[in-house]
């Protein structure tokens, strides 16, 4: 049995950014937990930045050397229409080279460190 891959994204904004989360509430982003589709939000991911703008805004933007996907992810966001799951999560809330991601961001379900939205993405 195969299994299904979906297409989430972890953005941990720094500690300098600390009104990002408001910033999504405002926007119509939902605590994690909620899936929500917030209109005018736009994730472009390539070999040099990830990149959340709204309104042809940036709201975070972070450098990166290499773009890395699991397998299948790229099918899965056309299978969404171009769309993914996006996870904010305060920095200093999670961390991403955890042993378990997964038990710590459903520990934060629900919390207001926290917001995720369906978003259009491009590569």
């Amino acid at each position: 049995m195969g299994s299904t891959v979906m297409p989430v994204i972890v953005l941990t904004p720094p500690e300098a950014n600390p009104q990002l989360i408001t910033t999504l509430q405002e926007l119509g982003w939902a605590s994690h937990g909620t899936l929500t589709h917030s209109p005018g939000q736009h994730l472009t991911i390539n070999d040099r930045v990830v990149r959340l703008t709204h309104n042809d805004t940036v709201l975070f933007q972070h450098p990166i050397g290499n773009a890395w996907a699991p397998v299948g992810w790229w099918k899965a966001v056309t299978s969404l229409d171009n769309q993914c799951v996006i996870v904010v999560v305060a920095s200093t809330h999670i961390n991403l080279n955890g042993r378990s991601l997964h038990a710590q961001l459903d520990a934060l379900t629900g919390s207001h460190q926290t917001v995720t939205a369906l978003v259009p993405v491009t590569h």
